[in-house]
């Protein structure tokens, strides 16, 4: 899959040809799974590669963590039943996560030094923070795909964390 760190292969790129990972095992069910997957975009978030593709088997785009994938086969003389989208992402920015799980909205509120360095960062396009107390208690409220990325967004702040639930 050489070729694919953020850029968008034409058609006869071998980066762009069939690969069929084997097997790729989620964290979020013990099983092992092969997948036939066309390689658009490998993606940095978190400090975790995916790798976004168009899956021959559910014949849509899927997302997948490289540290999973066991192994990479190029399958032979296989050429992409998909074409390779402007925005291989379908306009759900990465930036504000990959994950879907259980979205919802949050209400959070931090405190100190956390409060401060926090008020500075966009979470979520769509976001709101309100100071209860002036440069010490901050209150976020926000929108999440998936409770399992806010949980690890959280365990990075937890010092700061002063109270949260679900708006």
């Amino acid at each position: 899959m050489t070729g694919t760190r953020g850029s968008r292969n034409s058609p006869s790129s071998p980066a762009r040809a069939a690969a069929r990972p084997p097997p790729y095992r989620s964290a979020w069910r013990d099983e092992r799974v092969v997948h036939d997957v066309e390689p658009w975009q490998v993606w940095l978030h978190n400090g975790v590669l995916y790798l976004r593709g168009f899956s021959r088997k559910r014949r849509a785009a899927r997302t997948f963590r490289l540290a999973n994938v066991e192994s990479i086969t190029v399958l032979p003389n296989v050429r992409p039943s998909a074409p390779v989208p402007s925005d291989p992402w379908e306009g759900d920015d990465p930036r504000y996560g990959i994950d879907h799980d259980r979205p919802n909205d949050a209400l959070l509120l931090f405190r100190g030094p956390v409060a401060r360095r926090i008020a500075a960062a966009t979470w979520h396009p769509a976001q709101h923070d309100t100071w209860v107390i002036e440069g010490e208690l901050l209150e976020r409220r926000l929108p999440y795909r998936s409770c399992r990325e806010l949980a690890r967004r959280l365990a990075t702040v937890a010092d700061g964390l002063d109270a949260g639930g679900a708006a």
